[in-house]
């Protein structure tokens, strides 16, 4: 039985530019070359004047807002919205299509024909003693082929998950969840692992020990799939380890910025889902 959970650009560079100025004639303090008469670019990467701090030399801020170039968008200038992830510049609700939206995407299942199933979100379901938002991919109901995950979204960037129910047309399928609700941070910046350790229990028995290891590994990686070829996708690597697996997995997501969760290997109850028609 395989469980994972999606759902994370490099460190800022500040650059500070001291320039100390000498004793200069009164008539022409500056250059010999005649750019800055008087002498407030005595490097010579000012000569029109409309950078006199020197925190623009390139001229791509124009207005002074992003200095440190962090925020090439311009939406989040002073780096104090949490919906703004820290490190790809991507709105966290952004993330939750509304209920009436869905998207398709091609599972692929052990041992069976690839299928695409119709996936959408529901909010605000009652689950085991909580209220929780289901993400449904295809019919998650006995004798069909559906997978059913409960999620909340504490705050930006911060996932807890509860549980996993999944369906197959052979009449096969199994339920996960977490006694105490695992949480997984997803603002991380670029290869920092992050582990989380928690007791899951399968079909209802006793909790067994697991182990997830979150790391994001790109955030401008591009992405092959039915939809198309995407570029500028986080790519989250998630090694999970526990008694309950036999062999340790490592599951791969990518997502993108407008398409959201574009290709998730070994999700739970598949080996693969990938896009195939985007969120409307």
């Amino acid at each position: 039985m395989r469980f994972s959970r999606m759902i994370v650009i490099s460190l800022l560079l500040v650059l500070t530019l001291i320039v100390s100025l000498g004793a200069c004639s009164s008539d022409n303090d500056d250059s010999s070359d005649g750019d800055t008469p008087d002498g407030d670019d005595p490097d010579g990467d000012d000569p029109d004047g409309d950078d006199p701090d020197g925190d623009d030399p390139d001229g791509d801020d124009p207005d002074g807002d992003d200095p440190d170039g962090d925020d090439p968008d311009g939406d989040d200038p002073d780096g104090d919205d949490p919906d703004i992830h820290p490190h790809w510049q991507v709105g966290w609700q952004d993330f939750f299509p509304d209920e009436n939206e869905s998207a398709v995407y091609r599972s692929t299942p052990y041992g069976g024909e690839a299928e695409d199933l119709q996936t959408h979100l529901e909010y605000d379901v009652e689950y085991e003693g909580g209220t929780w938002t289901r993400i449904v991919i295809g019919e998650p109901e006995p004798d069909h082929t559906g997978v059913a995950i409960y999620i909340n979204e504490t705050a930006p960037w911060v996932v807890e998950v509860k549980g996993v129910a999944s369906y197959n047309k052979d009449g096969s399928g199994f339920t996960e969840s977490f006694d105490t609700p695992i949480t997984f941070r997803l603002d991380t910046a670029l290869d920092v692992e992050t582990v989380y350790d928690g007791e899951i229990s399968m079909f209802g028995g006793d909790p067994m020990d697991v182990t997830y290891a979150v790391t994001v590994t790109d955030f401008n990686a591009d992405v092959t799939v039915p939809y198309g070829t995407l570029s500028g996708c986080m790519e989250v690597k998630i090694a999970v380890s526990g008694e309950f697996l036999g062999d340790d997995l490592v599951v791969t997501i990518y997502a993108h910025p407008e398409h959201r969760i574009v290709s998730w290997t070994d999700p739970p109850g598949f080996m693969s889902l990938e896009l195939v028609e985007g969120w409307k």
